[in-house]
C-alpha cells in the first residue's frame, strides 16, 4: 500500500481470494474501496502505525470481494522504506485463517512460512524482521 493509501501491489493470491484482478485494483484506495465501512477506522490505524514504523503481526483484516462478500486475511505489516529511510508504503504478508486451521500449524508458523517464501524468492535484498 502506497503512502497515499492506494494499492500498488496485488498478487495472484489476492486476486483469487477477492475476485478482483490486479489491473482492477492498482491505484485504487485500499480502505475506501475494499474495507467494509465498519472496519475502516481499525484498518486505517493498522496502516498508520505501519507508516510510522510500528510492525503488526497476525492482524485480521477484512476485504470486500467482487461478488459482495467479505473475506478475512490475517496480515503482518512492515513499513516499506527507501535506502534513505523515507517510508513510501506498507508491505503486508498474509494468509487466510482457514489455511492456518487446515494445515494444523500455528499462526506464527504460517507467518514464518510466508516470510521465508518471500525471502527465498525476492529479487531485492531483504532484512529479517522480528515482530516479538
Amino acid at each position: 500500500v502506497a503512502i497515499d493509501g492506494s494499492i500498488d501491489v496485488w498478487n495472484r493470491s489476492l486476486a483469487q481470494l477477492t475476485g478482483f484482478d490486479r489491473e482492477e485494483v492498482l491505484g485504487r484506495p485500499l480502505i475506501e474501496d475494499f474495507v467494509p465501512p465498519l472496519r475502516r477506522k481499525e484498518v486505517e490505524g493498522i496502516l498508520s502505525r505501519a507508516y510510522a514504523g510500528v510492525q503488526a503481526c497476525e492482524i485480521g483484516v477484512p476485504l470486500s470481494t467482487s461478488d459482495g462478500r467479505t473475506v478475512c486475511i490475517v496480515l503482518s505489516t512492515v513499513a516499506r522504506t527507501r535506502p534513505s529511510g523515507e517510508v513510501f508504503g506498507v508491505l503486508a504478508v498474509g494468509h487466510e485463517p482457514s489455511q492456518q486451521a487446515d494445515s494444523g500449524s500455528s499462526g506464527a508458523d504460517c507467518a514464518a512460512d510466508n516470510l521465508a517464501r518471500l525471502l527465498d524468492t525476492a529479487s531485492a535484498p531483504i532484512f529479517g524482521i522480528d515482530c516479538a
